[in-house]
């Protein structure tokens, strides 16, 4: 099938070459019209094989060039669908907000309804979705180009609430959220039979906390359900720490962000896996790993941690 080259130097490939150059749904971007009929490569000499090549090193360049030809395009007036992790998307009509309680309400709304929000945590803004709708929690992969083998975390108002979504919830753990909690540390653990696959991307364990940060608390509490929340950027970018950086990332693509101000840590919540034996460290971030240690040798638990 013969490529098409566009004026601005840009390869038109048909959409039946879509399952070619993306095999796997999140692990490049592609871009539509309307009609869903094209995707839209960087310009190449030869579209198949450097194409391939491209996606061989990873789809983030693929994302940066693409992210701005669309911008040009719906300058142009044309109506784009984004192919993220869960399929393609119209885009809606963002809404920045201060994270008033007024606000706060109005987002419950949007989340109940099976929207997307965003709002700043005490690590970096986050994007959720009301944690026991599927296509809501769906919508946060297309929306961040989002790989589908990428577990979403979920966010808790506080610890006792912990067996609404964890199952073999041990002493460690408890321990762990006692110390840690409201705060930068994740929790994996058994996932319980009532969380949507989705949300663990078809695995068995859940990542969990409880944030330290007056407006998602509010949100979950206004919802009345635990949200399933990750960092509010395209996949593979860098965590925002201000509501306009949301809006550069996902503006167009989610209803609402809370405008909370700079986020307070800048730095991405520590994960730790206790169902691994010993507990293992899967990322480094606001929490420090010698605390983790301090508080396990308690109960004399070695942790598994590489720094490589």
């Amino acid at each position: 099938m013969q490529a098409k080259v566009s004026t601005k130097g840009w390869v038109v490939i048909p959409a039946q070459l879509r399952k070619k150059y993306g095999p796997e749904p999140g692990s490049s971007v592609e871009i539509f019209d309307a009609k869903g009929k094209i995707i839209i490569f960087p310009g190449m000499s030869d579209p198949i094989e450097e194409a391939d090549g491209m996606l061989a090193e990873g789809p983030s360049l693929i994302q940066e060039l693409l992210a701005e030809r669309a911008k040009e395009l719906e300058r142009e007036g044309a109506k784009l669908y984004r192919w993220g992790g869960g399929g393609p998307a119209v885009r809606v009509d963002t809404k920045v907000l201060p994270a008033s309680e007024k606000a706060i309400g109005a987002a419950a709304r949007i989340l109940a309804e099976g929207g997307l929000v965003a709002f700043p945590t005490d690590t970096v803004y986050g994007v959720g979705a009301h944690a026991f709708q599927p296509d809501a929690v769906e919508r946060i992969y297309v929306a961040k180009i989002r790989p589908r083998d990428k577990a979403t975390p979920i966010l808790l108002a506080q610890a006792e609430n912990l067996a609404l979504v964890a199952e073999e919830i041990t002493e460690t753990a408890w321990l762990l959220a006692e110390r840690f909690w409201p705060g930068g540390l994740t929790l994996v653990l058994p996932k319980k039979a009532s969380v949507p696959d989705v949300v663990s991307a078809g695995g068995p364990t859940v990542a969990v906390r409880v944030p330290d940060h007056p407006a998602p608390l509010a949100l979950i509490a206004a919802l009345g359900a635990p949200l399933a929340a990750t960092s509010a950027n395209l996949s593979g970018r860098p965590s925002p720490v201000t509501a306009q950086e949301v809006e550069t990332e996902l503006g167009g693509h989610i209803e609402l962000i809370l405008d909370g101000g700079r986020c307070p840590g800048g730095v991405p919540s520590t994960v730790l896996d206790l169902t691994t034996d010993p507990p293992t460290i899967l990322r480094v971030g606001a929490i420090a790993v010698e605390d983790i240690k301090t508080a396990l040798a308690k109960q004399r638990i070695q942790l598994c941690y590489s720094p490589d």
